[in-house]
């Protein structure tokens, strides 16, 4: 059987003193053997960058994490001291010092409805820090406790539709809800249920958690007491049972609300430290929402969502980053980055694991005159392609294109718009 054209296989052959193909034939301890034959130094430049860490403390505890790690295949790093996200007022001078404006957005409508305070997290014990390398060089910071693991333990794909609930608890952001409630499950291949809530009671949004669904989008003010509801505010601490599968809490101040959620039996979701400017939160609500219906990662979802406003910087994660809520309708859910020089285009296809691509699966771009296939996480690198194979490749799928920093769609992009 020929082999397919691997783009890694490419690079690691040259390294070996015999054919692949031949080490293939021998006993399991003989290949061993010529595997580590080759000096480390050679071989660490064509190892594969899955882009992706887990922090763990020395302590005991974190024991129970490791079956999780070593399904992740995730590079390991013992830490003597546990380092945080930044702050809620770290954020704030962040944005402050790169709009050299001296405003720190608070002069603007938030979705908070009390000063920004640094929440103390709830106590989850044991936790582990994990770190995905972005597109636009800031790590995606997830803090994740055991029990995103374990709720993730039995639950399988279902051919019942996905059940997506959007709740909007405030009137003034209805602008997020109206988008959203549009674009998860404009998808005609996959069936969606979408139901959208607005301004509801403590208890209507407790029964949203507790009933089974695979996603909410929660619009509206959080903060130290919780969510802010009609006539009064729901603490995630008082719910005994989440079972939302994932979810993205658009408000200030989110992360220990979603670590209640995960807590209670939810996997993983999208939060912020800090407050938000309620413009930039609508901006990044949009990009998530499409992003996810596409088949996206949590992880992939917020790393292309911080090229669309610096605002989305403010986003964190919370349990397991891998979740997905969707299908991809390509083979994996990929970002592609393009620079136009002398004439020709540069592409570099950025390419996540997802729900039929799991890591160190493979994919190729069928991309002009490429037919190498690469390892998923990964990047292309820069393909030279002509102005014709663009076109033809922005005619295949709907997937988010950077140019100059700004996030376009293929189905809605042209060349001449994009330069």
């Amino acid at each position: 059987m020929t082999p397919l054209p691997l783009q890694k296989r490419e690079e690691v052959e040259p390294l070996f003193n015999h054919s692949i193909q031949s080490l293939y034939d021998q006993p399991l301890a003989k290949q061993l053997q010529s595997y580590l034959s080759i000096p480390f130094s050679e071989l660490e430049p064509v190892i594969p960058n899955w882009r992706f860490e887990t922090h763990v403390g020395p302590r005991p505890e974190t024991t129970e994490f490791l079956p999780f790690i070593a399904n992740d295949l995730a590079a390991v790093k013992i830490n003597d001291t546990e380092k945080q996200p930044p702050t809620a007022s770290e954020e704030a001078q962040t944005i402050s010092d790169f709009t050299r404006s001296g405003r720190t957005g608070n002069t603007e409508s938030v979705r908070n409805t009390e000063p920004e305070s640094i929440q103390s997290d709830v106590s989850v014990s044991p936790l582990i820090r994990q770190l995905w390398n972005s597109s636009n060089g800031k790590d995606i910071d997830s803090t994740a406790p055991l029990e995103a693991f374990k709720n993730s333990i039995g639950r399988t794909p279902h051919d019942d539709p996905i059940d997506i609930e959007v709740v909007c608890n405030d009137s003034a952001m209805s602008e997020e809800s109206e988008f959203v409630n549009e674009t998860y499950g404009d998808r005609d291949e996959l069936p969606f249920d979408v139901t959208l809530h607005h301004n509801i009671s403590t208890s209507e949004f407790r029964d949203v958690l507790m009933t089974k669904s695979d996603f909410l989008h929660y619009i509206g003010h959080i903060d130290t007491d919780g969510f802010q509801c009609a006539g009064g505010r729901l603490d995630g601490a008082d719910i005994k049972r989440s079972n939302i599968k994932a979810f993205f809490l658009n408000g200030c101040q989110s992360h220990t609300q979603g670590l209640h959620l995960i807590k209670t039996g939810s996997i993983g979701g999208i939060v912020t430290h800090g407050n938000i400017v309620n413009s930039g939160a609508v901006e990044v609500g949009n990009a998530i929402a499409k992003l996810l219906n596409q088949g996206f990662p949590l992880y992939g979802a917020l790393d292309v969502a911080q090229n669309e406003t610096l605002v989305g910087q403010q986003y964190y994660i919370v349990g397991d980053g891998k979740t997905t809520i969707a299908q991809s309708n390509l083979e994996s859910p990929n970002v592609c980055s393009i620079e136009k020089q002398n004439g020709k285009y540069l592409v570099n296809m950025r390419m996540y694991n997802s729900i039929q691509a799991e890591k160190g699966s493979i994919s190729t771009p069928h991309l002009g005159p490429i037919d190498s296939y690469y390892v998923v996480p990964g990047e292309t690198g820069q393909i030279p392609i002509e102005e014709p194979q663009l076109k033809e490749f922005f005619n295949q799928g709907q997937f988010p294109v950077i140019v100059g920093g700004n996030v376009y769609w293929s189905d809605n992009a042209t060349i001449s718009s994009l330069w």
